[in-house]
């Protein structure tokens, strides 16, 4: 009876697939969607801001462990189109010993960027930069790809062909005969360097650190032939109280190699002409010097002050600051 029954089940079962057709896949399965009846394409993801893009691809770059210029770790950001790509390595290769870094405009990396200005219009962007370094800002401009934003130029900001002159904190310039520094007397050092043709002196109890400038742990140091600093035996703390670097290159290309000041002055030191760049760090000011040798057209030796400027590096050492005017006073070309 059992056998009979089921097989009259199976005959009822035939029967009706027969009549009205059958079907392997449950009835409460979900059909696999065929392309009559796909489901609608996802939205397109949101397009970033361009000076989100700015700001993430200097997030990276100064957060990069490393150099990420030497190592070319650049080449493949998302954030950077290929023809920008191949513009930096056409400037990098433009360089006799390499170069100031293209997308800093410096040859020291920053601690931080800050986006200043957006425009946009249509399908370009521009954004202006400026770094914890340097407060002139460069700028970036940015085209809108399928991809999203893409930087297409880094821009550094030119020397101003005017000087203008402002006033300069008490503390670093001299306004009375009595407060200009008088030449170093007694048993002072001299730095002769015989291939460049200068001197100069300093204390006994200083020494002088040469940087070695191919360094891959340093940024690119462009057409820089030296970069010396000079420091008390004693120094404790990351930076020293007084720097030179030496190149060897017509003045045109100087002020691309070097960064202009955001103030510029034209002063004499020891009967020299001397260029004086002030750059502004918030309440903080770092100095440059200029010397231009008078009958090597193009050699130029750069001095820099970045101690006296900032009052927590300042503190305590007033006898170190007070002989560093003396040390530029001695300093003097061969003819």
């Amino acid at each position: 009876m059992i056998r009979n029954g089921f097989g009259l089940v199976i005959l009822v079962c035939v029967v009706m697939c027969a009549a009205q057709g059958c079907s392997s896949v449950p009835t409460n399965a979900r059909a696999v969607p065929t392309e009559s009846s796909a489901a609608p394409p996802a939205a397109a993801p949101p397009v970033i801001n361009p000076a989100q893009v700015v700001t993430e691809f200097y997030d990276w770059y100064l957060g990069y462990e490393g150099n990420p210029m030497g190592e070319q770790a650049y080449v493949d950001h998302p954030a950077l189109s290929p023809a920008w790509v191949d513009d930096v390595k056409e400037i990098i290769a433009g360089f006799d010993r390499g170069g100031y870094d293209p997308f800093l405009c410096a040859q020291m990396r920053p601690a931080a960027m800050t986006i200043n200005a957006l425009e946009i219009s249509d399908y370009t962007a521009s954004v202006e930069v400026t770094s914890d370094l340097h407060t002139q800002p460069f700028g970036i401009t940015l085209q809108l790809t399928e991809s999203g934003w893409k930087i297409t130029q880094i821009t550094c900001s030119a020397a101003s062909e005017e000087s203008t002159s402002v006033e300069e904190p008490p503390a670093l310039r001299p306004d009375t005969d009595e407060a200009k520094p008088t030449l170093p007397e007694g048993d002072w050092l001299t730095f002769e360097e015989a291939g460049f043709g200068f001197t100069f002196r300093y204390p006994t109890d200083w020494v002088l650190e040469e940087v070695e400038i191919d360094s891959p742990d340093l940024p690119p140091a462009g057409n820089m032939d030296r970069w010396v600093y000079l420091l008390p035996t004693t120094w404790e703390g990351e930076f020293y109280p007084l720097q030179f670097e030496v190149y060897t290159l017509d003045a045109e290309t100087l002020k691309m190699e070097v960064m202009p000041g955001d103030t510029i002055e034209q002063i004499e030191i020891g009967g020299q002409p001397v260029e004086k760049h002030y750059y502004q760090f918030g309440e903080f000011e770092a100095l440059k010097w200029v010397f231009r040798h008078p009958t090597q057209a193009n050699v130029a030796v750069i001095w820099s002050d970045y101690f006296r400027g900032w009052p927590d590096r300042l503190a305590g050492r007033e006898d170190i600051a007070a002989l560093i005017d003396p040390i530029l006073s001695s300093f003097t070309f061969s003819n």
